[in-house]
């Protein structure tokens, strides 16, 4: 609990002055070291989920039956980057994959096919549901925004084309509802919330409380220190002026962003991946999402950005 409440100080007291000194500075050499950085990173991503897959003879490599079976990559002893968390190592990839999809519409206003295709399968390799469905709503909705009638026809096709696939071997629909898989976990405690919703106080259970709640009035407790959603988090722990505080901050970050430059379709872009995996992982003072918000705000408040003018290239 002590390490949380730590967690929590320094994330939005680090967010506060991050944001402040990006608002006050030119960020153009910054964003090309940011971005040599991440070609870094995702390097030490690959290089790890290939140790990770060659252990396990990349049987996994076309698909695993279950969540269960997908975290048995995540061989402890072989850790040596990331989080050896399948949902958290996902997460980040998404949370740092779509800046880094940004970065070059910023920088040179070209969408790069490359870093897109490179992202994908960092994500598809780390078995992972959350990242695959976070960066296929944002780069959905990307290509939307600047692509002309034709663009947006085969990006419909290819979707539907590539959707059965997606459902199958990647969201693994048919198991979506089962007890040993993620999803269906979720499901139970999103359950166990409603079904006792009166039995939370209107100033929340308190901090951490999540597990003790799960442990009680969920089906089964995989032992998650949360509930797996953002806000039912805050409220189930800080009631009714945690779940409005933790709104309006996103509601003010966001109109923060538009003031500094309106770059309105943008910053609508940045959000939804964000918000589709607050809905489905994150606790809500963990610091990947402070460092997705400080580095949107980076990429979005540089200059305003012409989608009608942005050309494709690899």
């Amino acid at each position: 609990m002590l390490t949380n409440i730590i967690k929590l100080l320094v994330n939005f007291i680090f967010f506060y002055f991050a944001v402040g000194w990006l608002r006050s500075r030119d960020n153009n050499n910054l964003l090309k070291a940011v971005d040599i950085v991440l070609h870094f990173i995702f390097l030490l991503v690959f290089i790890q989920l290939v140790v990770y897959h060659y252990a396990y003879n990349f049987r996994l490599l076309f698909g695993s039956t279950s969540s269960g079976q997908a975290s048995a990559l995540y061989n402890l002893d072989l850790y040596f980057w990331g989080i050896e968390d399948k949902n958290m190592f996902g997460a980040r990839i998404a949370m740092l994959g779509f800046p880094y999809i940004i970065m070059p519409i910023i920088r040179f206003g070209k969408f790069s096919w490359w870093r897109t295709c490179w992202i994908f399968l960092l994500a598809y390799m780390s078995l992972s549901r959350t990242p695959i469905v976070a960066l296929l709503i944002g780069v959905f909705f990307l290509l939307w925004f600047f692509s002309n009638f034709k663009w947006r026809l085969i990006v419909v096709v290819v979707m539907a084309i590539t959707l059965p696939f997606i459902l199958q071997k990647i969201i693994r629909v048919d198991n979506l509802t089962a007890s040993n898989d993620g999803m269906g976990v979720r499901l139970v405690y999103w359950e166990a919330f409603f079904q006792n919703f009166k039995e939370i106080s209107l100033l929340g259970n308190g901090f951490m409380s999540a597990p003790l709640f799960l442990a009680e009035h969920a089906e089964f407790y995989r032992g998650e220190p949360h509930i797996h959603n953002t806000f039912l988090t805050s409220y189930l722990e800080l009631g009714i002026v945690g779940l409005v505080s933790y709104c309006l901050f996103l509601f003010y970050f966001l109109m923060e962003c538009k003031l500094s430059l309106m770059n309105n379709k943008f910053w609508l872009v940045a959000f939804l991946p964000l918000l589709s995996i607050m809905m489905i992982l994150y606790s809500g003072y963990d610091n990947d999402i402070v460092i997705y918000l400080t580095m949107i705000y980076l990429l979005g408040s540089l200059k305003i950005i012409d989608f009608k003018n942005i050309r494709m290239g690899l």
